[in-house]
């Protein structure tokens, strides 16, 4: 934890540690991380959620954001005009 988190991000960090599997509640402190600049610790989140959801679109988003890769749209359907 970073002496210089807002008091919001400190908060969701103390219920994260207390409900360490829920992956929406990870995910938006993920989020505020993200938009605080502070990238590598939105991965660090990003890539907990992951492990606890594996196919978690809104988690796999996140982390190409915060590791700033381009997003690919998702392949076609087959037989999708």
């Amino acid at each position: 934890m970073s002496d210089d988190d807002s008091p919001l991000i400190r908060s969701l960090r103390a219920a994260v540690a207390a409900a360490p599997e829920d992956v929406p509640l990870r995910l938006h402190l993920a989020e505020l991380l993200l938009a605080a600049g502070r990238n590598d610790a939105a991965v660090t989140e990003a890539a907990v959620a992951l492990q606890h959801a594996p196919g978690d679109a809104q988690a796999r988003a996140l982390m190409a954001r915060a590791m700033d890769l381009p997003t690919t749209p998702a392949p076609a359907a087959p037989g999708a005009a």
